[in-house]
């Protein structure tokens, strides 16, 4: 006998019915959902969408050989051109500096470089400027003693004799000045030692003789 003979066959039941859809309000800002589209899901096992990367491989694949070299060209002609700007401003600021190093007389620096040289410049303009103002202190010196010296008939210099000039010399240089300042001079004494001498000059105290020397 058959065992399932004795049972009473039961349909199975019916599969679950989906809700009826309902449609928004008219007017409303809302959509109705018909459940989740195919697109977004894969059509097959293993099988997806090509991704963002692989279309934009695609997309220089299909841009023409030509067109890529001229863009590779133009960006090598800019890098070229800046290269080129940035060794001409090196070599011009490099010209710069061995210029104003020339310029600096018997100056001798151990290690020549930029930082050293703008120093030694420095240095060398300080050192100018002092020179300046002890030369302008002097010749205001020497303006207010020829003043004085005028007033008396005479002016007296003292002179320095170097190594490399003789007492001739030193006169000659002292009568050079005196004709500079607009002296006139109708005597010169001079005295002289080894190492240094005074020369006592006699000039015209009348104001229109020296104007007209």
């Amino acid at each position: 006998m058959d065992p399932f003979s004795s049972w009473d066959w039961v349909p199975s039941p019916d599969p679950p019915t989906s809700p009826p859809v309902v449609k928004p309000p008219p007017g409303s800002s809302f959509m109705s959902y018909t459940g989740p589209s195919s697109s977004y899901f894969p059509t097959e096992r293993g099988q997806h969408k090509p991704s963002l990367q692989l279309n934009v491989m695609e997309f220089l694949k299909k841009i023409p050989v030509s067109k890529q070299e001229d863009y590779k060209e133009q960006k090598d002609n800019r890098v070229f051109k800046r290269m080129t700007r940035e060794r001409l401003r090196r070599e011009r600021l490099s010209q710069g500096y061995a210029d104003l190093y020339s310029m600096l007389p018997g100056l001798i620096i151990k290690k020549v470089t930029k930082n050293s040289i703008v120093d030694s410049v420095i240095e060398y303009l300080r050192d100018m400027e002092a020179n300046v103002e002890g030369l302008m202190r002097h010749n205001k010196e020497l303006k207010e003693k020829i003043g004085k010296d005028e007033e008396k008939g005479e002016m007296k210099f003292k002179i320095s004799v170097g190594e490399t000039s003789t007492a001739i010399d030193s006169v000659i240089e002292t009568l050079r000045c005196l004709k500079e300042m607009d002296v006139k001079a109708h005597s010169i004494i001079s005295e002289f030692s080894k190492e240094e001498g005074y020369v006592v000059v006699g000039v015209d105290d009348s104001k229109a003789a020296v104007a007209d020397a």
